[in-house]
Order: structure tokens, then sequence, then C-alpha cells
């Protein structure tokens, strides 16, 4: 400590603001780089998810009604349920091409169902399909709807079950 002191003294007066300025910059800079910087990057942040959630709280607002629906019938019967004799993977295939969607897979469940994969679809034509299929007498059995990356996209995992 000493030493710092007698190096100190024997700095000239202009060497000695030179040092005293450089130390009040280092220490703002300090100050803004280790404080007020993530400080602000963390509002932000916030801001970005608040305004995310409230996007997709409006789309829920507009869409729930319509899922509600959906619910509702999937666990009714469909009285006009017809059957032609077709296979339940040829029948959910043919209405998922109607409305433009693509089923990235399907399988048997071994329990005369029909696993279903949707990755990045929109909820709206998912829900148009649950209905044409309510109405030919599928059912989901068990249904798991994710959002996606973008509001209204939602991936979907599910059983399909003839009533």
């Amino acid at each position: 400590m000493n030493n710092l002191k007698l190096k100190w003294q024997q700095l000239a007066e202009r060497e000695r603001q030179v040092v005293i300025a450089t130390a009040v910059l280092f220490s703002v800079l300090l100050v803004w780089f280790a404080i007020i910087t993530p400080v602000l990057g963390y509002k932000s942040d916030k801001v970005s998810m608040l305004e995310s959630r409230t996007e997709l709280y409006d789309w829920l607002l507009k869409v729930g009604p319509q899922a509600k629906t959906i619910a509702q019938m999937s666990g009714v019967a469909a009285s006009n349920s017809s059957d032609d004799g077709g296979a339940l993977s040829s029948l959910v295939n043919k209405v998922a091409r109607d409305q433009k969607l693509k089923l990235q897979r399907f399988e048997n469940d071994g329990r005369n169902g029909l696993r279903i994969w949707f990755d990045d679809v929109e909820f709206d034509v998912f829900a148009k399909m649950m209905l044409e299929l309510n109405k030919q007498g599928i059912v989901a059995d068990q249904l798991s709807v994710e959002s996606g990356k973008k509001s209204g996209i939602v991936n979907v995992r599910g059983v399909l079950v003839r009533q």
C-alpha cells in the first residue's frame, strides 16, 4: 500500500488528473455494463413475453368458442355416422387431405384407434377437420394440442377412435 502512495505522490499533477479521469470512466462503464444493461435487457424480454402472451390470449378468445364446440362434440356420439367399411386411417387421411392438412405420422394404437401427429397446422383448420371426422363417427379419445411458434399455429398429438 505504501508503494501505491509513493507512486501516486511521484506522479505529476497532470498524470494524476488522467488517472482520476480514467478511474471515473472505468467506474461509469462498469456500472453501465454490469447493472444498467442487464436490467434494460430483462425489461425488454419481459415486454416481449407480455406482448406474446397477450397475442395468444386474444387468439384464444377468438377461437375459444370453436374449441369448446369441438370438445363437446368429441364426447358425444355422432348420430349420423356413416360407415362405408373403409379403414379408419384412410378416412382420417382423406378428411385431412380435404382440409389441406398433412399428417406427419400415423399408426394403429392396438385398441382400434389411430395415433396421429400434426406439426405446425392452423388451429382453425384442425378444428374443422375434427368437426368433419365427428360427422363421420370418429372422435378424439386422447388429444394434446400445443401452441406452435406463431400465433394460431399448433402441434397436435392424439388418438382417434370410431364410435
